[in-house]
């Protein structure tokens, strides 16, 4: 069982739908579950074992990283990210 901490995350931003999309490992097929917390976000779970895969941010210019990183199940090294 792939470790989600130990998962390769990759991060794609779409930048005209301000958009962030995380995986975490090899494609999975998912649920999106929205999160109360910030607004925007929703964690996605893999539907085989429940396993978090990922997450999509919706609004990421408006949010701060720190904020993302007090909430998100998984490490994210925002270095990768390319805008």
């Amino acid at each position: 069982m792939l470790d989600q901490l130990d998962a390769e995350v990759s991060l794609e931003y779409d930048d005209e739908g301000d958009v962030l999309y995380i995986s975490l490992g090899a494609p999975r097929v998912a649920v999106s579950i929205p999160s109360p917390k910030p607004p925007g976000l929703f964690v996605r779970r893999a539907l085989d074992n429940g396993q978090v895969c990922g997450a999509t941010v919706v609004g990421f210019s408006e949010l701060s990283r720190a904020d993302l990183d007090a909430v998100l199940p998984f490490r994210v090294d925002w270095q990768k990210l390319r805008r």
